[in-house]
């Protein structure tokens, strides 16, 4: 119902709740009977009557349903069936070295902040040192000792059995030619030290393959980088 005069007559208005009843008689205005109106349930509201709308405080929610309720939870949408912490939160949600990588996928915690990590989340701080080793050689230097550009591997070079210097070197198209060469290049830098190595790949020590890549190159600052590590090993 509108009611358009500006000013009502005496209305009566009766809020039962139970046998609470509260009478509300006023002259009023249009503008303040909604005012008042709320203000008198709200006040009936605070006796803790049952049977009102709204009287009772709504349950908590836990909309994830990970038994943290909703005020609570700083994980929102946790994945059904994973467990949480007190927060609300699940391995999958948290990265607690901050590296990128999600707790419930990472193989390396407690990353040391600033570091690089791969897939596993860890850094090369915290893979095993000839792990390391082995994977770099794998990735950037075997490619360079089998370039025809700079790789000495045909049977002129050390591809050949009774290479010079016992540097036994593997083509790429016999089988096994990676684990091969890098087992070879252990053998030499452990009998003779990684700075001869490099001094022969860039020319020097009478090297009878002559200069493989110039001591100022990317290419030869990988192996070198790479030679010194192996010679850092354990």
């Amino acid at each position: 119902m509108i009611m358009r005069p500006r000013r009502l007559t005496l209305l009566v208005l009766m809020l039962s709740i139970g046998s609470f009843t509260v009478p509300f008689t006023a002259a009023q205005t249009a503008s303040n009977l909604a005012t008042d109106l709320v203000s008198t349930v709200e006040s009936i509201r605070g006796t803790g009557g049952n049977g009102i709308k709204g009287g009772e405080p709504s349950p908590p929610t836990d909309t994830d349903g990970d038994g943290v309720t909703d005020g609570a939870d700083l994980c929102p949408n946790t994945p059904s069936g994973e467990s949480v912490d007190s927060e609300g939160c699940s391995s999958s949600q948290k990265d607690s070295d901050g590296d990128g990588v999600t707790n419930d996928a990472d193989l390396c915690p407690d990353t040391p902040s600033g570091e690089t990590v791969d897939s596993d989340g860890c850094s090369a701080s915290q893979r095993d040192p000839e792990a390391v080793v082995r994977q770099v050689y794998e990735d950037d230097v075997n490619a360079l000792i089998l370039s025809t550009a700079g790789g000495c591997t045909s049977s002129g070079c050390h591809g050949r059995a009774g290479a010079p210097g016992g540097l036994r070197l593997y083509s790429a198209g016999e089988d096994n030619s990676t684990q091969l060469n890098y087992e070879s290049f252990l053998r030499y830098i452990e009998s003779n030290s990684a700075d001869k190595l490099v001094t022969k790949i860039s020319g020097g020590s009478g090297h009878g393959g002559g200069r493989r890549y110039a001591s100022d190159s990317p290419e030869y600052a990988i192996i070198e980088a790479w030679a010194i590590s192996v010679e850092a090993l354990p």
